[in-house]
């Protein structure tokens, strides 16, 4: 069951590396009975042109 409720997260991110071309678009920390933290790093202004020479 833990898979299956984790695949939301790793597609998304699956899907952001092909799309943006990146290896670094999330990180994941998680600290016990302190929460876990989520970081996306999305490239800012990605112009039309660039989208369609992936």
């Amino acid at each position: 069951m833990q898979n299956a409720s984790s695949f939301g997260l790793r597609g998304m991110v699956s899907r952001l590396r092909l799309f943006y071309n990146r290896q670094d678009v999330c990180r994941v920390t998680s600290r016990l009975y302190e929460g876990t933290t989520v970081i996306l790093t999305l490239p800012r202004g990605v112009k039309e042109n660039e989208l369609d020479a992936t």
